[in-house]
């Protein structure tokens, strides 16, 4: 979906933000169009615009966004109290965090922002800012294909290895947590979230970006093909899926693959840890693979 959204004209995908210290400063990993970092035609500008961060300060801001970030956590829920006691190392993160993206903004020439960074508190922390203007697009998918996707090895370009498998119970209590967590972002500020299913959005893409368009007040459709192919325009993102090197014509299809190839253990235990939010998000408890499994 970031790469969908980031390909509309007026709107910039920039992957997971939140780790632009560590994995593209420190570690000087594969931006998403395919060069490093450091060699970047978009960030080496916007890393000008910040005053040229070397090694020890990025290493220095990374520290700075666990510490803040773990110590928001408790009190994320808090909403505007969070001011009263927010620590000087949360009130520095947000501070640089609004510069950065204000920088990457004005390279962009864009006002629209893509980050797909995931954990919840970060984007609870972002929507206190009295610089940006945030809007949370909480992307849900069927946990039985989530799991699924956590046990494939699966080799991640960033650095060549492949990315971690996970057991079944550990994915599926990921998916509880992250999205329980997500929900208070609704909440908080209802008019500024906005719930998708994965399954809906692969199905109609032109539909659902066009409803993201409206939620968020600035057309991000991009041209989608009747047959759901899109031109994938280059991308900037720090970090994220492996999915965000993919560019040019692109075919939006439905991944089924998980309903036959999940084991039946896997896909129990995936059931029974999620199966509250798998109701609330229309998830059927029983699905028949292709086969009639």
């Amino acid at each position: 979906m970031a790469n969908v959204l980031g390909s509309a004209a007026g709107a910039v995908n920039l992957g997971e933000l939140q780790w632009v210290w560590e994995r593209g400063v420190s570690q000087n990993r594969i931006c998403g169009c395919g060069l490093r970092f450091n060699r970047c035609p978009f960030w080496v500008p916007v890393m000008a615009r910040l005053g040229e961060v070397g090694p020890e300060e990025a290493a220095r801001r990374e520290s700075l966004r666990l510490s803040s970030l773990d110590s928001f956590a408790p009190t994320a829920i808090l909403g505007r109290w969070w001011r009263r006691w927010a620590t000087r190392d949360q009130v520095d993160y947000r501070a640089l965090t609004d510069h950065l993206y204000r920088a990457a903004a004005a390279e962009a020439g864009t006002e629209v922002i893509v980050d797909s960074s995931k954990r919840p508190v970060y984007g609870r922390m972002l929507s206190g800012s009295q610089v940006l203007d945030v809007y949370v697009l909480h992307l849900v998918r069927d946990p039985r294909a989530v799991v699924f996707s956590w046990l494939r090895k699966k080799v991640n370009p960033d650095f060549g290895g492949l990315m971690p498998i996970h057991p079944s119970w550990k994915s599926a209590a990921g998916w509880m947590v992250w999205n329980v967590t997500g929900e208070v972002m609704r909440l908080r500020r209802p008019d500024r979230y906005l719930r998708v299913r994965y399954e809906d959005f692969i199905s109609d893409p032109k539909a659902v970006t066009s409803k993201v368009s409206a939620f968020i007040g600035a057309d991000l459709t991009p041209l989608i093909s009747e047959d759901g192919s899109i031109e994938v325009t280059d991308s900037h993102s720090v970090s994220g899926n492996p999915s965000r090197f993919d560019t040019g014509q692109v075919r939006l299809r439905p991944d089924h693959e998980w309903r036959s190839g999940i084991r039946p253990r896997d896909r129990v235990v995936a059931t029974l840890i999620t199966w509250p939010l798998m109701l609330r998000y229309s998830y059927p408890l029983l699905v028949r693979d292709r086969d009639g499994g």
